[in-house]
């Protein structure tokens, strides 16, 4: 009797983890970053190909990527949710969480001094963040935009100057409830044990860098890695 006791209780569980699997495999890619990152501007050229101007905006904008981006035999579908930069809109990203499959956060990769500190409070907001980012290992890219640009910093230098500034939060708001929107420190994991100094190698979930000119249309990488999740 045991046995089949047993055998239920793994039939249950099995169920409801297929269940939130396959719901979290069929939600957004949450496109975030500080204003001007160009998160806006890729959602457009990916989906239509051209490149307007764009504005600050209130509201998500949502789209799909198109099925012809899509790697050879990949069905399904990859929904993209643009989130508003502005950081009193910041709540929105908390909105959104719990059903992304994935989160590409945009960067500036020309303007580094000014983009650096406000994506690296976005990058150290998820990354602490057990619930809805640790504890469902969810992906994160941080995509290095304007590439073509020759003052442009590259993927290595942004990815360096974003450890640091995330080890400067790690020491200075280790007592602090800084995760989205969370009521009590179990909602909140640290970036690093101890002393130990944060890498992105290090870091509780998978995270990724890229670079990209939305500019010039050269967006493959940050869509081959949409579509792999």
């Amino acid at each position: 009797m045991l046995y089949v006791y047993v055998a239920v209780l793994v039939l249950f569980v099995l169920f409801f983890v297929r269940k939130f699997l396959k719901k979290a495999a069929g939600g957004p890619v949450l496109l975030v970053g500080m204003p001007g990152a160009g998160k806006t501007a890729f959602l457009i050229k990916a989906v239509t190909g051209t490149d307007p101007e764009t504005h600050t905006s209130m509201q998500p904008n949502r789209a799909e990527l198109p099925s012809d981006t899509a790697p050879k035999g990949r069905g399904g579908s990859v929904p993209l949710v643009d989130l508003p930069g502005h950081m009193r809109l910041r709540p929105l990203l908390a909105e959104h969480l719990p059903k992304a499959r994935g989160v590409a956060v945009f960067i500036d990769s020309v303007d580094l001094a000014e983009a650096v500190t406000g994506t690296a409070e976005l990058l150290y907001s998820l990354l602490t963040n057990y619930k809805q980012v640790v504890a469902r290992g969810l992906p994160i890219l941080i995509v290095c935009n304007k590439r073509e640009l020759e003052t442009a910093f590259k993927p290595a230098v942004v990815k360096t100057r974003l450890e640091k500034e995330l080890n400067v939060l790690k020491d200075t708001r280790k007592n602090d409830v800084v995760d989205l929107g969370a009521a009590d420190h179990d909602e909140v994991v640290p970036l690093t044990a101890g002393t130990e100094a944060f890498t992105f190698e290090r870091a509780a979930v998978p995270v990724a860098v890229c670079a990209c000119s939305v500019h010039e249309g050269d967006i493959l990488d940050p869509i081959a890695w949409m579509w792999g999740l």
